[in-house]
């Protein structure tokens, strides 16, 4: 009885280790966690597998070797460390051999960047995340629906604080805790799998949002014409004379508003002077095909607008944009 007894608290003993040795046994809830070592201290990052299940994936698939080098985030650089985020996952000793995919984006509308903590994977644009995350060391609302949420801090926010640029994560290891937790697994097909099922989605969604903006565009102005690059556009005066060539400098009356009527721009009463090729795609397309004096409104598709980007404080990621515009003249 009393080895039994013995090895019941042994392996009590390891498991609580295994969770985390810093906390003490009992102090976790169930859950999937990762323990992240680096040259300030500990980080504990309880991870949204259930709420964000692909870029979890493709962070624990990193960290446990399934999908990269084993150890693949071991020793990697800590490339900004901001007031506002730290970046991390940059290539490391081991580089970034064997990555060779990307991600779509995958938003869930209850995870934020609202507070210290938050852990999201860093994109370049649309689809195109990878290894790279960040931690923010603010709330940092303009990065909702730019970057996605996988994670928080919820142990080591002084290690967080303390971090510098050029400093190293010396590993990273994934904590099960509870039953759930512990049937967790990465492959690479299941890795596929959701790949491909965020992917589907994704262009569902669009689909959708698309018919919506231009069956509301068409409600209000419903002698709109459509253009085959995805541009719907109402002709309010025709204008006169020959349209302006790429190039040209324009002057021009606007305003910009999103699909609620929030309006983001305007010229005010004075006309306000552009340069074809240096505004958004979709407007740059528009202003091409108008004439002097001519007046249209028109509705740009996110594609042909400001993107998966936006413009922080002002447009939001992903955006249909209507502009009203009069070109007032042009010189090419």
């Amino acid at each position: 009885m009393r080895r039994a007894g013995s090895a019941a608290a042994g392996r009590a003993a390891a498991a609580c280790a295994a969770a985390l040795l810093a906390i003490a046994c009992g102090g976790l809830d169930e859950g999937l966690y990762a323990r992240i070592v680096t040259d300030q201290g500990r980080l504990l990052v309880r991870l949204h597998h259930d709420r964000a299940p692909l870029p979890v994936a493709a962070f624990v698939g990193l960290a446990e070797g399934v999908l990269g080098p084993a150890g693949f985030y071991d020793g990697s650089i800590v490339a900004i460390a901001s007031e506002q985020l730290v970046m991390a996952g940059e290539t490391g000793p081991r580089g970034t051999a064997g990555i060779d995919w990307a991600i779509p984006d995958q938003f869930h509308p209850e995870l934020r960047h609202d507070r210290p903590g938050v852990v999201s994977l860093f994109t370049e644009g649309p689809h195109t995340g990878g290894a790279r995350f960040v931690i923010t060391r603010r709330a940092a609302p303009e990065l909702d629906g730019v970057y996605p949420v996988f994670g928080e801090v919820v142990d080591g926010q002084d290690a967080l604080a303390g971090l510098r640029r050029g400093q190293a994560i010396e590993r990273i290891r994934i904590v099960r805790v509870g039953a759930e937790a512990r049937r967790y697994r990465v492959d690479r097909d299941r890795f596929a799998e959701l790949r491909s099922r965020v992917a589907g989605e994704l262009l569902r969604l669009l689909a959708e949002r698309n018919r919506e903006a231009l069956a509301e565009f068409r409600r209000r102005w419903p002698d709109a014409v459509a253009t085959e690059s995805g541009l719907l556009y109402a002709v309010h005066r025709r204008g006169e004379g020959p349209a302006p060539d790429f190039g040209a400098k324009v002057l021009l009356r606007y305003t910009g508003r999103l699909l609620d009527g929030t309006e983001f721009g305007a010229s005010g009463p004075e006309p306000m002077e552009f340069t074809i090729g240096a505004v958004v795609k979709g407007l740059e397309e528009m202003l091409l095909a108008m004439r002097r004096g001519g007046r249209r409104t028109v509705l740009i598709p996110p594609d042909l607008g400001y993107g998966a980007m936006g413009v922080p404080g002002t447009v939001p990621p992903r955006a249909f944009l209507i502009f009203e515009v009069e070109l007032v003249d042009f010189v090419d």
